[in-house]
Parts: structure tokens; C-alpha cells; sequence
């Protein structure tokens, strides 16, 4: 976006929407052309992004040592004393809804993509066994749930 609000494409996009535009693609060709164009540039540049490292006080590592159950019933003010423990989960929770967003993103690609380009399907396949694996490393309060209620994790 230029300084003036307006937007500034890519000469693909700009080439791809006028051909949907003048009804030379259907959508489902432009679809396809779009998912070409993401894995062309920038696809291998594409990595979950890491979590943030955990702050080193004192605190921190005491609330981590807390079980859920005590986490559940720590008071709002131990936050306000210690915002370094609230940033760095807010910091995380992006992070790992940012991950969840591009895995679904990935495997919505997927879709747009003929299926008899298999070396197409195998690099985004690869891609999303990246991320899947990333975001399976889950918290260790989330696999106290999941023992508690005996659960599973199911997309």
C-alpha cells in the first residue's frame, strides 16, 4: 500500500486478476494460478516461526512449576507485577495462531493444485508435515488435559 491508501500489486497479481476479470480464467483456474504463483515465491522460505524465549526470572519459573489447576487460580495482580510472564504468552499465542493460520493456508493450497502435479502435492505436503510436527509439540498443560479427560488432539 502506497502513501496514499492505495494498493500496490505485483505484476502477477495484476496480470492474474485482469484475466479473471476478463473472464479468459475461472476461478478455479485462477485458484491454481495463485497456488503456482505461492509456490513459486517465497514458498522455501516458508518455516513455522519459533516461539519466543521464555523470560529468565524468578518468577516465570515458579508460575511455569505451578500445576494447571494452580495456574487456573493465580490472581490477576501477580500479571500486573510481572508483565514479562503475560508478554511472553501473548508473544506465544500469536506465534502459534500465526502457525495454525499458514498450516490451514498450506493445506487449502493444497487443494487448488491438480492432483497428477505430484511434486507440487509433495512440497506442500512436506510443508505442512513441517508445521503439523511444530504444532504437535504442544504444552505440557495441554497434555495434562488430555490426561485428565482422556483425550486426543483431532483437526
Amino acid at each position: 500500500m502506497d502513501i496514499f491508501g492505495n494498493m500496490k500489486y505485483p505484476q502477477t497479481a495484476k496480470r492474474l486478476l485482469n484475466q479473471l476479470n476478463i473472464k479468459e480464467l475461472t476461478l478455479k483456474d485462477f485458484l491454481m494460478e495463485c497456488a503456482y504463483w505461492a509456490l513459486k515465491d517465497g514458498f522455501d522460505e516458508l518455516y513455522p516461526k519459533p516461539y519466543p524465549t521464555p523470560p529468565n526470572t524468578e518468577a516465570f519459573r515458579e508460575y511455569e512449576s505451578l500445576s494447571l489447576e494452580r495456574k487456573l487460580k493465580v490472581n490477576y495482580d501477580f500479571f500486573y507485577k510481572h508483565q514479562e510472564i503475560n508478554e511472553y504468552y501473548q508473544q506465544k499465542n500469536f506465534i502459534k495462531n500465526h502457525n495454525n493460520a499458514t498450516l490451514l493456508w498450506l493445506k487449502e493450497l493444497q487443494g487448488y493444485v491438480p492432483e497428477g502435479d505430484s511434486p507440487s502435492h509433495q512440497k506442500i505436503k512436506n510443508r505442512i508435515l513441517e508445521f503439523q510436527a511444530f504444532l504437535d509439540d504442544i504444552s505440557p498443560s495441554v497434555e495434562k488435559a488430555k490426561e485428565v479427560f482422556d483425550g486426543s488432539i483431532v483437526d
